[in-house]
């Protein structure tokens, strides 16, 4: 074989062995490629997708304190579901099919599993063209009462929704609750309206006393006013005594109603049915507020003549549970509102920590089940 063929040959064979490692190269490169932007796209799709099943599964959980009269399972069904719906991931929004919602009733927990195939880029080059993203979140509402900041400063009575005077209805059973429960009272009153802060004195509790309640190191009208109108920040807990504000203070609640309600404020239709100036119905309100709960009945002294103890000077009140209520508006000098859930103190759910709050005095959160 003469030089140059020789040459030739071996100049073709290397050629080859160019093109062979370059295409290997080329699939290499490409597997690196798949990792870098592929699996990068599917944490991030994962992501989206679990910020999504959180969301819901809190929705639904959050249905058994908003509208503690719904009809379960399929309230918490359906918000978890229209939550899980709003969201996007990639610009792509999340569809029905895609998700599954389970609803625990006796445990107040909802389960939301979101699954989507997730097209891949690179990937496909691979044999690869999509991956399926599932995810779970579980949340749930716990059975009581915790409690509560924005608390605003007035409380319940436990008789209060009873037509009798205080130590009759004591008598009579005819309280919101008892034991740590709701009772069958209590329960017939959900969706009433009452007058939770009265502005005559023939309706006050005992001379100078409005049902008004001091929150911590609160003083005067002002203070008061602040309280109502705004959010505040003293934590109301369960099992703890405050103080009661005395006095009638007509002016500061008016003005503390009207900049929490506005000029033009919902309206109540039904229970978990609020229209809004606009007179669109949504489940939430700006007028939806959370107060403390104090049994009368319970306290040394009040009974049988229905006076606080000491003329009404430097007393203070347990907490044993919280109204959520709906306030309606002002009617001359007193608050009208309509009782929208009672929630009683009870133990503390396990894993909570100290001064821990949730929405409306009840804690609702993310879990983990073993």
């Amino acid at each position: 074989m003469s030089p140059r063929l020789f040459c030739a040959s071996k100049q073709s064979g290397q050629d080859g062995y160019v093109i062979i490692t370059t295409a290997v190269l080329l699939v290499v490169l490409l597997a690196f490629a798949a990792l870098a932007v592929d699996v990068g796209m599917f944490y991030s799709s994962r992501a989206g997708l679990q910020r999504a099943a959180d969301a819901a599964a809190l929705a639904g959980a959050f249905s058994f304190v908003s509208n503690p009269s719904a009809v379960q399972p399929q309230t918490a069904q359906e918000q978890s579901l229209n939550t899980a719906l709003s969201n996007e991931v990639f610009g792509t929004r999340i569809k029905s099919g895609e998700v599954t919602v389970n609803v625990d009733v006796g445990s107040r927990r909802v389960t939301v599993n979101i699954s989507r195939a997730e097209r891949a880029f690179f990937a496909g080059v691979l044999g690869a063209t999509s991956a399926n993203i599932g995810v779970r979140a579980i949340a749930e509402a716990s059975a009581n009462a915790l409690a509560s900041y924005c608390t605003k400063p007035w409380f319940v009575a436990n008789t209060m929704l009873s037509e009798l005077p205080p130590c009759d209805a004591c008598t009579a059973g005819e309280v919101l609750m008892a034991n740590g429960l709701i009772t069958p009272f209590g329960q017939s009153k959900i969706g009433t309206g009452f007058r939770v802060k009265p502005g005559q004195p023939e309706n006050a509790l005992a001379p100078g006393q409005f049902y008004c309640i001091r929150l911590g190191t609160s003083t005067g009208g002002s203070d008061y006013e602040n309280n109502i109108s705004k959010c505040a920040s003293q934590v109301i807990s369960c099992g703890m005594s405050y103080g009661v504000e005395p006095g009638n203070k007509i002016g500061p609640t008016k003005q503390g109603v009207t900049g929490l309600i506005g000029n033009n404020p919902d309206e109540f239709v039904a229970l978990g049915q609020y229209r809004r100036p606009d007179q669109s119905v949504w489940d939430t309100s700006r007028s939806l507020i959370v107060v403390p709960i104090w049994s009368v009945c319970d306290m040394a002294g009040f009974c049988p003549a229905g006076q606080l103890p000491n003329g009404g000077a430097n007393v203070t009140i347990p907490v044993v549970g919280f109204a959520l209520l709906f306030i309606d508006g002002l009617s001359g000098n007193d608050v009208l509102a309509h009782l929208v859930g009672v929630f009683p103190c009870g133990d503390t759910p396990p894993g909570s920590a100290p001064g821990e709050t949730g929405p409306f005095s009840v804690l609702v959160r993310l879990v983990r089940l073993p």
